[in-house]
């Protein structure tokens, strides 16, 4: 399979869709880390940053996110903004939207959503996604960090049972990620009517029994009953009540 990973590669697999700045490099900390840098130095176009390596690979609620070479792909795609995402909740679910159809597009993996950023196959996570909305001054930006895990590897024993991949799948990297980012600019200009109704169709939390978590703490349980088209999830407590969660961490029961 020739799954050469360059900015070259890149842009040719994006095609039309490409953005004005693609960086794609060997290895980076964090791609997430560099758009932000990008930013603060100026940035004001369209752009991609990827890497085949992350070596300070960042997940929600600061956890790290593993990122290791050859085995998945790892992007940032900055949009700058004139105003303020209405929420990066919001953002989040989009983008889980898109790229569970980018995925399924370019290697056939019928991934699930499960609230708030993640996608599982096969009941395993496979990828993260991280959306960050950057303010400087009066200019505005939004971080969309994806991190895929497309090939097979030795998961650290913390990881085993809870990480997967898409499997021996041929897809290159760069269809992977183009697609992916063609979808996002597909999805994040729509309004939250023309992609809720998919992210609903393909949750795996809606409908299950559920704890929410924070710091390892449980703040509510109930039946995960729904998503609002700004990105909370409502949660059926068990005294009949509805509450919307914004952030926290969902543990299926």
């Amino acid at each position: 399979m020739n799954d050469i990973f360059s900015t070259d590669a890149l842009r040719a697999a994006l095609g039309d869709a490409s953005p004005g700045v693609i960086h794609a490099l060997a290895e980076t900390g964090s791609t997430n880390e560099d758009a932000r840098r990008a930013f603060v130095d100026g940035l004001s176009v369209p752009a991609l940053f990827a890497a085949a390596e992350q070596t300070a690979g960042r997940g929600r609620l600061g956890r790290q996110f593993l990122s290791p070479a050859g085995s998945g792909v790892y992007f940032t795609l900055f949009t700058p903004l004139s105003a303020p995402p209405q929420s990066v909740l919001h953002v989040t679910c989009a983008a889980g939207v898109a790229v569970r159809r980018g995925i399924l597009r370019a290697t056939g993996c019928d991934t699930r959503i499960k609230w708030v950023n993640d996608l599982r196959y096969l009941d395993r996570k496979v990828c993260g996604i991280l959306a960050e909305a950057p303010v400087i001054g009066a200019r505005y930006g939004l971080i969309i960090g994806v991190g895929i895990n497309l090939r097979p590897i030795d998961f650290p024993p913390e990881l085993s049972g809870i990480a997967g991949s898409l499997g021996d799948t041929a897809c290159r990297r760069v269809d992977l990620i183009a697609a992916c980012v063609q979808e996002l600019q597909t999805v994040l200009s729509a309004p939250a009517d023309a992609w809720l109704p998919e992210y609903r169709a393909h949750s795996c939390t809606l409908g299950q029994p559920v704890r929410i978590l924070r710091s390892g703490e449980e703040l509510a349980r109930g039946i995960a009953e729904d998503v609002r088209p700004d990105g909370a999830l409502l949660l059926r407590l068990p005294s009949g009540a509805l509450l919307p969660i914004t952030s926290g961490e969902v543990s299926v029961r």
